[in-house]
């Protein structure tokens, strides 16, 4: 309710707004939702609409079946109210797996941190299908990371552990944005001072950064921010910092 008092002041062609909506029972009843979510929003489309929470098997089924709600997604496609439909997830790598499979989807929304390698497979196994791949709740879900212990602080030095959390993943190119749920401009602004690690891919980059270094091996956090371990963020070109709200 609160974006619609603003989204609409701003110039469309300048933001990317997505909005989620859970599977239902009916494509009736998605489609309901997505008119309460529109109406919020003060939009006449969305860029991005994601089928939100598919968490299980039976939220997967009220998804991919004939006339479900990704075929009632694919009509407000098709009529211009969403650009892309993906769908985010909290399920187990299986259930996950088999909501990318078959390619229906644009792109999605999962977990996959440092702290919790799960999901690799699948952020893969999208990429294998050009999808687009939003890691969300990195700050959080991601190990509480605005509260960092004072081992985590010693391990990720010089970089702050958000700092090397978002290098971490975003170093991979299967990986396209990182979902912040900031609440406030300022929230952005630790990962911003991290972009400083960035430094775009050259002929010349070593495809091997993972090599023993000759002296003993300083905290992770400054062989991250020095390129030294394999897929650190050395090579990458550009990425991006989001924030989304959830109906």
């Amino acid at each position: 309710m609160q974006l619609g008092n603003v989204l609409p002041k701003l110039p469309r062609d300048k933001i990317i707004v997505q909005t989620k909506v859970s599977p239902k029972a009916t494509a009736e009843e998605f489609l309901k939702t997505f008119e309460t979510s529109m109406n919020y929003l003060k939009l006449d489309h969305v860029d991005l609409l994601s089928l939100h929470g598919i968490n299980n098997r039976q939220l997967l089924e009220w998804s991919l079946k004939k006339n479900g709600c990704l075929a009632a997604a694919r009509k407000l496609q098709k009529e211009g109210r969403a650009r892309h439909i993906g769908f985010s997830t909290h399920a187990t790598t299986d259930i996950i797996l088999d909501a990318i499979k078959d390619g229906d989807f644009d792109y999605i929304n999962l977990h996959w941190y440092f702290v919790n390698d799960l999901n690799w497979s699948c952020v893969e196994a999208a990429h294998a299908r050009d999808m687009g791949v939003f890691i969300i709740s990195p700050n959080d879900k991601g190990g509480k990371l605005y509260e960092p212990s004072k081992k985590m602080l010693e391990l990720c030095a010089p970089l702050t552990p958000m700092q090397f959390n978002d290098l971490y993943c975003l170093a991979r190119q299967q990986v396209h944005t990182l979902s912040c749920g900031a609440s406030r401009p300022t929230d952005f602004d630790e990962h911003i001072a991290g972009l400083k690690f960035y430094e775009p891919e050259t002929d010349n980059s070593p495809a091997d950064r993972s090599a023993p270094s000759p002296r003993p091996s300083p905290p992770l956090g400054e062989r991250v921010a020095e390129g030294r371990v394999r897929g650190t963020p050395r090579h990458i070109l550009s990425r991006k910092f989001a924030s989304t709200s959830n109906l």
